[in-house]
């Protein structure tokens, strides 16, 4: 039997990959490629959170188109939206 809490993490991934999807087809939409400030903003993640809990992952790094300089970070948003998405659903256990 699923408890409340279980059914409450249910619903609100649910419900976050729903909003996601709308996101991601808007960006993929609008752009050939996402820096990583567009990126942020676009998912509704602060600084920190996407620090702490998207960034040092190695399959974003893995996907990182980075200018000369290193200073800025480019995504294909089709490869940065499956790279998300398995992160997220590891998060649900």
């Amino acid at each position: 039997m699923e408890t409340v809490e279980e059914m409450t993490e249910r619903v609100i991934t649910a419900e976050a990959k729903k909003r996601m999807d709308v996101l991601f087809e808007k960006i993929s939409a609008q752009y050939i490629l996402v820096n990583t400030s567009t990126l942020k903003k676009q998912l509704c993640m602060s600084d920190s959170f996407f620090e702490k809990n998207i960034a040092p992952d190695l399959r974003i790094k893995l996907i990182q188109h980075r200018r000369a300089d290193g200073r800025t970070i480019f995504y294909k948003p089709d490869e940065v939206k499956r790279v998300i998405y398995q992160i997220i659903d590891e998060w649900e256990g």
